[in-house]
């Protein structure tokens, strides 16, 4: 049989090899069988395996189990070496590695870290459904949290465990489901979105006609987000062929994809103007501070994150919106309007979502078909409901 139990010990009467003996349960000397091995144990196990132990029966249900494994075909030297490179918290390390240059890394990196914190240095073979199930639901997070943990550590499996070849596709664990529902932002409809906007072009106008520049392009190509214009320089910005040149990252390390969007005729004279005024090399982001704007801005610096959202609030607050923030304001509200005039497909298409859950989120009309059936009937009977005049 593979493998064999062995001593360090001697014979103290002879200084003889002690020699494994499975039928006397433990390690004697053949010249002096009272003789036996106390402590110092250790298993070999091909070329690959030396494991230490500190009495003779861990030694044995170590060997039992390693000769357990080669008989089912499920042995894999890689788990017993030194460092234990198939365990939880090592392959968890190189996972996050590998994710740096990802924009959720940050939220990754919390995940994986609560993650080893449970798991440890348990071998990710091992790790079963019920194991991942008692992790999740150990958490003190809400339900969309939850999913999110989960869709971290299904994609740790399938992505990256696969893929490296630790484990195969059919070793990789059920994972429980996880329901939860999606909160909803405020929206508005499209003469209140007009009020907003205008406001913000009143308030940013003379300070960066980019600002309000910015969040009118928000709320008209609404498949396009914030960070995508932060990273617009120039260069992506062709104010002769009238479209945006959007690089998206993806998940492979430092490399993007690239999405074309194309202007309308207004944005594509008003950008050729802003050209005119504010020229630039290539290489410098098309929303960027000019210098002189106050809040220790520099020329050449690019938009901050929150930019957008500082001044789309304040517009909502100057003519008394309450609780709309950009992105309800702009591209959900947008796509809810857009919706009941071209249908849910349509908008879909539109917003660029490739599920339908997502796009639940931004079109907020739950029966388009309905709404704009009625909208129809109301039409063919010439029905105009109007309120009464208070006096």
């Amino acid at each position: 049989m593979t493998g064999e139990i062995y001593s360090r010990e001697k014979c103290p009467l002879c200084g003889g090899r002690l020699v494994h003996d499975p039928r006397r349960n433990g390690l004697f000397c053949q010249e002096h069988p009272k003789q036996h091995a106390q402590k110092s144990f250790y298993v070999k196990f091909g070329r690959e395996v030396n494991r230490h132990f500190s009495t003779y029966e861990k030694a044995l249900y170590f060997l039992n189990g390693l000769r357990f494994k080669t008989y089912e075909g499920t042995f894999d030297a890689d788990d017993y070496q030194s460092g234990a490179p198939h365990a939880f918290t090592t392959l968890a390390d190189a996972f996050l590695r590998e994710k740096k240059h990802l924009k959720s890394y940050r939220s990754v990196r919390n995940h994986m870290t609560k993650a080893k914190a449970y798991f440890g240095d348990m071998n990710i073979k091992e790790i079963k459904r019920r194991h991942i199930r008692k992790f999740l639901f150990s958490l003190k997070v809400s339900d969309k949290t939850r999913f999110n943990y989960r869709s971290t550590l299904h994609h740790f499996f399938v992505s990256f465990l696969v893929d490296e070849e630790y484990i195969k596709l059919s070793d990789v664990p059920r994972f429980p489901s996880i329901d939860y529902e999606l909160g909803y932002r405020n929206i508005v409809d499209i003469p209140t979105q007009n009020e907003i906007v205008e406001q913000v072009r009143e308030n940013t106008w003379d300070l960066n006609p980019k600002i309000w520049l910015g969040i009118d392009i928000l709320r008209t190509y609404i498949s396009l987000r914030p960070d995508d214009l932060r990273r617009l320089t120039e260069e992506d910005v062709d104010a002769r062929g009238g479209y945006l040149l959007i690089w998206r990252p993806t998940k492979t390390r430092g490399k993007f994809k690239r999405k074309t969007v194309v202007l309308m005729p207004d944005h594509v004279e008003l950008i050729r103007e802003m050209k005119k005024t504010f020229t630039a090399m290539p290489h410098l982001p098309f929303f960027r501070w000019h210098g002189g704007e106050g809040n220790n801005t520099r020329a050449g610096q690019p938009f901050g994150p929150k930019v957008f959202y500082k001044y789309w609030r304040k517009a909502c607050s100057d003519i008394g919106v309450p609780n709309v923030d950009l992105y309800g304001g702009t591209r959900h509200s947008t796509t809810t309007a857009l919706s009941l005039e071209v249908g849910r497909d349509s908008a879909k298409v539109a917003t660029d979502h490739g599920t339908n859950k997502a796009f639940d989120r931004y079109c907020q009309a739950e029966n388009v078909e309905a709404i704009r059936m009625s909208k129809v009937i109301q039409k063919i009977q010439g029905k105009v409901i109007k309120l009464k005049d208070k006096k």
